[in-house]
């Protein structure tokens, strides 16, 4: 199989004309957009979305991997991206994803969906079992266990009625200069 390089690549083929290809651009109108095969990919065009993140998160964003799973292009995105070795989010895969597909022989994407979809589930449970900590004996909640970052119902309660007050006074004092 020919691996075709896209133009910003062929650019900077030289180490020392640039850092590095700017893969942002390969998704809009490269590879794996689809301009050479004359289909459309589903992010084409998408330039809203951060395919290529300064720092990778562990599991591809939720509207991400809902683009690329429908995507009629993702096996050409994924053959690409492995082959290049490229960075970032592509064919709904993250970057370790696509490390472990080049070394297991009979690992596929519908295997490494259902890794995502598992780990996603793993990150938001652990994520709301950390929200809902509580730094305070139950029944002790308040503002000032908000400030120093318990997220437990009393302390937010404490939090919300707080703003709340400060809305009010704030909005009783521009009613009384007006």
């Amino acid at each position: 199989m020919t691996v075709m390089v896209p133009a910003a690549e062929r650019l900077y083929a030289d180490p020392t004309t640039s850092m590095q290809v700017v893969p942002e651009a390969l998704h809009r109108g490269g590879v794996a957009s689809g301009a050479r095969s004359g289909a459309s990919s589903a992010c084409s065009g998408r330039v809203d979305l951060d395919w290529v993140p300064d720092q990778e998160a562990p599991v591809v964003p939720r509207l991400q991997r809902r683009l690329c799973r429908s995507c009629p292009l993702r096996s050409t995105c994924l053959t690409w991206a492995l082959q290049t070795r490229s960075v970032g989010y592509w064919a709904g895969t993250t970057t370790t994803d696509r490390m472990a597909l080049a070394g297991a022989e009979d690992l596929q994407l519908v295997d490494l969906d259902a890794r995502q979809d598992e780990l996603a589930r793993t990150l938001a449970a652990a994520a709301a079992a950390e929200r809902a900590k509580a730094l305070h004996p139950a029944g002790e909640g308040h503002l000032r266990w908000y400030r120093r970052g318990c997220r437990c119902s009393e302390c937010r309660s404490a939090n919300t009625a707080l703003r709340a007050a400060e809305r009010a006074r704030t909005a009783s004092r521009e009613k009384v200069a007006a």
